[in-house]
């Protein structure tokens, strides 16, 4: 899955900076920027509905033929409705950035072409462009009308709060681990970037950034410059977030994102994500640019270079994974000692753990209170599931564990042979005798009897137990 996305994201960019460069060999170096970038390798990290790009260019591309006049405007308007739509349903965070980077495409290019057939040309690309989303937002409304009754985090709040994973304005040309030249050596700055490593994506390099430049100089006078740099500096300024940061200093200069993180679709929206279509713009920049004189060897050169920095640290082995599978769960032992479709806590807990995977190898068979998402929806305001990442009991540890048992009705909690050590103080005070179980200690709480003390009021429950010695 991974090697395809790569190479379709590859190939649909070199597709579109051949169509707008016209020079086979800059289209192969700014597929190459595109598709293995910073932003597709951080995120191959384990976010597959993020990181398969490809239809952001194959929807430019789409606008550029039409332009050209290769293809009809109810073709053109039909295949972009379903890219809209498949998009949607890749990601809905992506399908609303890709409407966001239209609009700051058709901005930029209102500003960069004065002429009068060129503003004709942006009326027409404009037109198709908005029949193609309300067609889209059509047939999708079902879904977006159940998104919008669909409370998301806490009393309809975002998930994510924005500054913790806005692009940080030094990672633009300071690597993170993910980048081989340079990674490892300015880690002890980039451990400083905002959010997580997937999402510290902005990097663009030395090589690139002075490529941008001699572009700039170069094609000063003509309106594609203008269009190119304008898109490429609005869309850098939108993924810097609410806020500046700068080397992991949050400095008190307001951004754009302020305002736009209050609209309803991207409030779910991560600004650092905005990077894939800085990487996409900077493809297409480094494309024309080398188009400008294909024979030159300083051109093609830089370009490699500008390769060389972005390539990927592949032996590092951060992109290989070989996740934790006991027999309990992998030769479906669990059947024999679980009844179906009891509800268990699985630790490592989340998003730290293997849980999903376990929960796919015994076919569903179990249900889980809590899987590999974020603190959201009923457990965002819960204490327990903060214990259970950080593996540190909170104060009144035994009262609020009896609470969450009690509330989401939990049957069972199990933890791996080789993690029981790491949440010692999280089970200890568990007053149940586990069982070892193919790799597994399973601590049963179904027939427990508990009783929990919340503000003075007694609060019973038939299946599980607490001992009140707070």
């Amino acid at each position: 899955m991974a090697v395809f996305a790569m190479t379709f994201n590859a190939f649909l960019a070199f597709l579109l900076c051949r169509e707008i460069s016209g020079c086979t060999r800059g289209a192969i170096i700014g597929g190459w920027i595109f598709g293995f970038s910073p932003y597709v390798m951080a995120e191959l990290m384990g976010r597959p509905n993020v990181y398969c790009v490809w239809w952001i260019p194959w929807i430019v591309l789409l606008a550029v033929r039409y332009l050209k006049g290769q293809t009809s405007a109810l073709r053109a308007c039909l295949w972009i409705t379903m890219l809209l739509i498949l998009l949607f349903f890749t990601s809905l965070e992506l399908f609303a950035t890709c409407l966001l980077a239209m609009a700051v495409m058709v901005l930029a290019a209102t500003i960069s072409y004065t002429k009068v057939a060129d503003r004709r040309a942006l009326i027409r690309i404009s037109v198709i462009l908005v029949l193609a989303t309300a067609s889209a937002v059509v047939l999708l409304s079902p879904y977006l009308f159940a998104i919008v009754l669909t409370k998301s985090g806490v009393n309809g709040g975002p998930v994510h709060v924005a500054t913790d994973f806005s692009a940080d304005l030094a990672n633009v040309i300071i690597p993170t681990q993910t980048t081989w030249l340079g990674g490892r050596l300015m880690l002890p700055l980039s451990q400083h970037f905002c959010g997580f490593l997937p999402e510290q994506s902005a990097y663009l390099g030395l090589p690139v950034l002075l490529i941008v430049l001699i572009f700039t100089w170069e094609f000063r006078a003509k309106p594609l410059r203008r269009f190119l740099l304008l898109a490429w500096g609005i869309m850098i300024l939108l993924s810097l977030g609410p806020f500046l940061t700068v080397a992991g200093t949050d400095l008190p200069l307001a951004l754009p994102w302020v305002i736009i993180e209050r609209l309803p679709p991207f409030d779910w929206a991560l600004p650092a994500r905005l990077s894939v279509y800085v990487d996409l713009i900077t493809a297409v920049i480094i494309a024309v640019w080398i188009a400008g004189n294909a024979r030159s060897y300083i051109r093609l050169g830089l370009g490699l270079l500008a390769v060389i920095s972005l390539f990927p640290s592949v032996l590092t082995g951060m992109w290989m994974c070989h996740p934790k599978n006991p027999r309990f769960f992998r030769d479906d032992l669990c059947k024999q000692v679980l009844r179906p479709n009891e509800n268990l806590v699985l630790l490592p807990y989340g998003i730290n753990g293997d849980s999903m995977l376990w929960q796919a190898e015994t076919d569903f068979y179990f249900r889980m209170a809590g899987g590999y998402m974020e603190l959201a929806g009923p457990y965002a305001q819960e204490t327990i599931p903060q214990a259970f990442y950080s593996g540190t009991p909170p104060k009144h540890y035994r009262r609020q564990l009896a609470a969450f048992v009690k509330r989401f009705d939990v049957q069972a909690i199990i933890v791996p042979d080789a993690d029981k050590s790491i949440y010692r103080e999280l089970l200890a005070p568990i007053p149940v005798r586990p069982e070892h179980i193919g790799g597994i200690w399973l601590y049963r709480l179904a027939d427990i009897h508990l009783r929990v003390t919340i503000h003075g009021m007694a609060i019973n429950s038939p299946t599980v137990h607490s001992v009140n010695n707070e």
